[in-house]
């Protein structure tokens, strides 16, 4: 049997069935659950085929952008990072603001406490403070300490962005931004472009270290890796990972042949993701990377 497996109960309450063959564990966090899921997060950063497609070019668009995502000079900031991993998004925001004598109270919010410990370790050193909050983005509001939104806010989130439907990760950034005064919000996204086609954008995904992370969710249930197939495909605006089950596991409705996605990354045209930046926000800006492969988004609460 394989339900005295730690995570089983809370990844079978997440999965749904959505076709005839077809099922979804597609919440985000279910890929972080532990210790082994987090190391292969870190495995993946390093694969540059995957990470040079975008990642690179994001934390590179941050560091030729920090003059503008700071403008002002505060004297103190509030700084909300969504999902750290290993914190290189917020360690060149921390090193540019303590050189202009910003005192940052960094939030840290992951379900991995690999991903806090981590983060709290690179990020201290330029830090006025450092508070890990173990949660799920969806209550995290509920977990910030009071004192944060004494300060001016800005909640940032990598291209984990392109993980969630736009409307509700949007919801959940304005939440977090907003205090009297004005909060911002600073995101990411890949961009489909004439340059970058739908079969450039998979080919970032199907590598076996990929693979080997995405299956994560159905690992806790008592599959393997090695009676699976992994494929990425393109369908409803969103890159899917899919895998076909070749096993049964006692407990677990999933059937032989049938596919199971286990992660989806949204992506947006330029055209689209303004528009989608300007309605929710009272002022943006945007940033494309020399490629026009990715984009940089800052918007005020």
């Amino acid at each position: 049997m394989t339900t005295h497996l730690p995570f089983f109960d809370e990844i079978k309450r997440c999965l749904r069935k959505v076709g005839p063959n077809l099922w979804e564990l597609t919440e985000p966090h279910l890929l972080y659950l532990d210790d082994e899921q987090a190391v292969g997060y870190l495995k993946l950063m390093q694969d540059q085929s995957y990470s040079k497609s975008f990642h690179n070019e994001t934390v590179q668009l941050i560091e030729n952008h920090l003059n503008d995502l700071f403008p002002s000079g505060e004297r103190s900031i509030s700084l909300i990072d969504l999902g750290p991993g290993y914190p290189d998004k917020a360690l060149p925001m921390a090193k540019f603001l303590r050189n202009k004598n910003t005192e940052i109270y960094y939030y840290p919010v992951d379900v991995s406490l690999k991903y806090l410990d981590l983060a709290k370790e690179e990020m201290a050193p330029f830090c006025k403070g450092v508070f890990p909050i173990n949660a799920l983005f969806e209550s995290a509001y509920e977990q910030m300490p009071k004192d944060a939104y004494e300060r001016p806010v800005f909640v940032m989130i990598g291209l984990t962005f392109m993980n969630f439907p736009g409307s509700s990760i949007l919801q959940l950034l304005k939440q977090l931004a907003r205090r009297q005064g004005g909060g911002w919000a600073i995101f990411a996204t890949e961009l489909i472009t004439p340059q970058n086609q739908i079969d450039g954008i998979l080919n970032a995904y199907r590598g076996e270290t990929m693979g080997e992370f995405t299956f994560g969710p159905l690992r806790h249930l008592g599959f393997n890796y090695d009676r699976s197939t992994f494929e990425p495909i393109y369908e409803n605006h969103r890159v899917e990972h899919r895998f076909t089950i070749e096993e049964e596991m006692p407990g677990v409705p999933i059937l032989k042949g049938d596919m199971v996605v286990t992660a989806i990354s949204y992506r947006y045209s330029l055209d689209e993701i303004t528009n989608i930046l300007h309605k929710n926000f009272t002022n943006g800006t945007i940033w494309c990377s020399p490629s026009n492969k990715t984009a940089l988004l800052l918007g005020e609460v």
